[in-house]
């Protein structure tokens, strides 16, 4: 699949210049289906694509299929056809650098980088990029200054009247947790319930991680769509310190999605998905496969307000080492094979109008827990809220809990953890050129009972203000 990624991505430029929209998307769009829009990417620190509606097909985007949400305002169509090159300087507070709560280290942060996009969307071609590296600095733990990166792409191309290609990647690089740079988004996965969603804070590690999927989308008729997908997500650790050696992990996953428009409001959905984790870098790794089928259903009950849900079976199989003490030789290392049933199951619901946006959704499967635990019960829900306020200012606020239970029983700890995250955000345009934000992010996370990972235990907060210079525009035509 890494292989593939540049391959499809000339597949779409090859298709930039066509001329004419399909028949289908045209119909589609005769009969009035509701159309999700593609987000907008933020600061360098909460770059995400999402929602294409072209690979989508026609109609409502069902919960569970990989999409984050998009917190926009209704008639906020964003740029089209641009290029831009901009300069973040962010200037902040971290009282937990090194994620330990027993050796707490606090510093005030300087992050300054550069930052390019390219939004483009033809009659028959889409294409979002966003890359943003960013050189953090400290005043007193200089050991600490790191160089940052997130890379998100999303692109997709009408090969024919029926058939659909979608391209996504999102890359980062940077030192410990469920966030990069300022903190203001929690990364979320590209695929459907199943596949890796790297959920965690490892305490004093860089994570460098990639996660890409290519979407193959048949459109029967203006009601009736087949998508077949494929992924592949890396996970990497380095600069360990004193917590020890975690294991990489390497998700490959695919699936097959049948979607149907029962009216011009509702969609149903049926998606059946595989994934397997291998994990590297250890002297006995686990790996389990998981398949999932999952019933989605999308309904928008008027222009401000839509709802969806998903739920279905779930089948993991898991392998791992046991270690059994084996006195005075050391240990004995049995294989052993588990098999267990579960369900995957949540719901969604968001609310768009001209001056705000909310989004609360919940969640629960099985999926990898990285590095502290293999396969994982994994429990989450989310609040957002965008709202514009007086002045120009606009202002956000999101609350997240994420519960991880271990599926393990040999070869990595069990038990469980928790994580609870709070952000909000300040934002104001001062120029046409210059935008100032303040921003806060709040981190807690537990161990259970049953687990052996007290070392996680920790508590972060981080605040900064910071300033967005777009030094130069590029309009690319219509």
């Amino acid at each position: 699949m890494r292989k593939a990624l540049p391959v499809g991505i000339a597949l779409l430029f090859a298709i930039v210049n066509a001329k004419a929209q399909s028949s289908t998307v045209a119909a589609a769009t005769d009969l009035g289906f509701w159309q999700p829009e593609p987000a907008i990417p933020g600061s360098p620190a909460q770059i995400g694509i999402g929602a294409n509606p072209m690979a989508q097909g026609a109609g409502l985007s069902p919960f569970g299929n990989g999409e984050q949400p998009v917190l926009r305002f209704a008639g906020d169509n964003g740029p089209q056809n641009l290029f831009t090159f901009s300069l973040s300087d962010d200037t902040g507070y971290d009282d937990n650098l090194f994620g330990s709560d027993q050796a707490r280290a606090r510093d005030f942060f300087t992050s300054v980088g550069p930052r390019v996009t390219f939004v483009t969307a033809r009659q028959r071609l889409t294409f979002d990029f966003d890359y943003a590296p960013f050189f953090e600095m400290y005043k007193q733990y200089s050991g600490r200054d790191s160089v940052d990166q997130s890379l998100a792409l999303d692109a997709a191309a009408e090969l024919s009247p029926r058939f659909q290609l979608r391209v996504r990647e999102y890359g980062s690089e940077f030192y410990y947790g469920l966030l990069g740079g300022n903190g203001e988004q929690v990364v979320g996965g590209l695929g459907p319930p199943g596949v890796a969603s790297p959920y965690f804070i490892n305490p004093n590690t860089r994570n460098i991680m990639s996660t890409s999927r290519v979407d193959l989308v048949f459109n029967k008729s203006a009601r009736t769509s087949i998508n077949v997908f494929g992924g592949f997500t890396t996970l990497n650790y380095k600069n360990l310190g004193t917590t020890g050696t975690y294991p990489s992990l390497e998700a490959p996953s695919g699936g097959l999605s049948y979607s149907y428009a029962l009216t011009a409001r509702g969609k149903f959905s049926a998606t059946y998905s595989y994934m397997k984790s291998v994990y590297t870098g250890s002297l006995n790794p686990p790996r389990f496969q998981t398949q999932s089928v999952s019933l989605s259903y999308a309904y928008q009950i008027s222009n401000a307000l839509s709802v969806s849900f998903f739920g279905g079976p779930q089948y993991t199989r898991t392998r791992e080492t046991l270690v059994i003490p084996f006195p005075p030789f050391g240990f004995l290392l049995i294989p052993e094979d588990r098999l267990e049933w579960n369900w995957s199951g949540g719901a969604s619901v968001q609310r768009v109008t001209p001056v705000s946006t909310i989004s609360l959704s919940a969640s629960k499967y099985v999926s990898s827990g990285g590095a502290l635990a293999a396969a994982i019960d994994f429990t989450s829900g989310e609040l957002a809220i965008s709202r514009r306020l007086t002045l120009g200012w606009t202002g956000t606020a999101g609350l997240h809990y994420m519960q991880a239970r271990s599926l393990s029983f040999g070869g990595l700890p069990g038990g469980s953890y928790n994580i609870q995250y709070g952000n909000l955000g300040f934002q104001h345009k001062l120029t046409e050129r210059a935008t100032v934000r303040l921003n806060y992010a709040g981190t807690r996370q537990r161990h259970g009972l049953g687990t052996t990972l007290a070392y996680a235990d920790l508590d972060r907060n981080r605040a900064s203000v910071g300033i967005d210079w777009q030094i130069g525009k590029a309009h690319l035509g219509h």
